[in-house]
C-alpha cells in the first residue's frame, strides 16, 4: 500500500490473517486507531516515510513482528518502545531526529539488527549492553563522542559502523580490544560529501 493517498487506516486488513508483510509507507495515514492483534502471521511491518512526529500506539498490539521499519519520519526519541516489543528482531530508524539511545531499548534483547545512522545521537551508552543478540549496528551519521564498555555485553556483534570524528585513538582502540570478533567501519561525517571510503 506505499505511496498511496491513504488517510485512515483501513481496519478491515485485520481480517487478512495469514498476511506476513505490510507497507504503509509514505502514505496519508497519521496514526493507526485499530487493534491490531488480529494479525496473527503479521512479522513485517513498514511504517517509513510518513513525517510521523511519534509512533502509533497500535504497534503494541501486534503480535509476532519481528521486522519494523520508521526510518525516514521526525521520532525525536524512543519512548514508543515497550515490553511488547520484545519480539523484534529487526529495526530500522535511520534518518529521524533521535538524539539518544535512551533505556528503552533494554526491551529489545532479540533484536539482531539495528539501523539508526542519519541521527542525533551522541554517545552509545551503558543500555547498549542490553542487546545481547544484537548482529549489526549501523550508527554512522551521528556525532558519536562516547562508547561504553557495555558494548562488551553485544558478543554477537558482527558489524558495526560509526563515525569516529569525535572519537580519540584511544576510544577506536578500546573498540577494537572490546569487539575483537567483530568488523568496525569508521568514517568521517565529512565523506558523505567527498566520497571518501570507510576505514577499518
Amino acid at each position: 500500500m506505499t505511496v498511496n493517498p491513504i488517510k485512515d487506516f483501513p481496519g478491515n486488513l485485520t481480517q487478512l490473517h495469514h498476511l506476513k508483510s505490510l507497507s504503509l509507507a509514505q502514505t496519508g495515514i497519521r496514526d493507526i486507531r485499530a487493534d491490531l492483534s488480529g494479525f496473527d502471521s503479521l512479522e513485517d511491518l513498514d511504517l517509513s516515510r510518513n513525517q510521523w512526529t511519534r509512533v502509533p500506539a497500535a504497534i503494541h498490539t501486534l503480535p509476532h513482528c519481528t521486522w519494523l521499519e520508521l526510518q525516514d519520519n521526525l521520532l525525536t526519541d524512543l519512548s514508543f518502545i515497550t515490553a511488547h516489543e520484545q519480539h523484534l528482531q529487526t529495526l530500522y530508524l535511520y534518518s529521524n531526529r533521535i538524539d539518544s539511545l535512551s533505556s528503552e531499548i533494554r526491551h529489545l534483547g532479540a533484536l539482531k539488527e539495528l539501523l539508526i545512522f542519519g541521527n542525533r545521537i551522541r554517545s552509545i551508552p551503558d543500555a547498549i549492553g542490553s542487546l545481547t543478540q544484537l548482529e549489526k549496528l549501523e550508527i554512522w551519521d551521528n556525532p558519536i563522542v562516547h562508547i561504553s564498555p557495555a558494548i562488551t555485553k553485544c558478543t554477537h556483534l558482527k558489524f558495526l559502523q560509526l563515525d569516529d570524528d569525535g572519537l580519540t585513538r584511544a576510544d577506536t582502540a578500546h573498540l577494537r580490544a572490546w569487539l575483537p570478533n567483530c568488523v568496525i567501519l569508521y568514517q568521517h561525517r565529512g565523506d558523505k560529501l567527498t566520497g571518501s571510503r570507510l576505514r577499518k
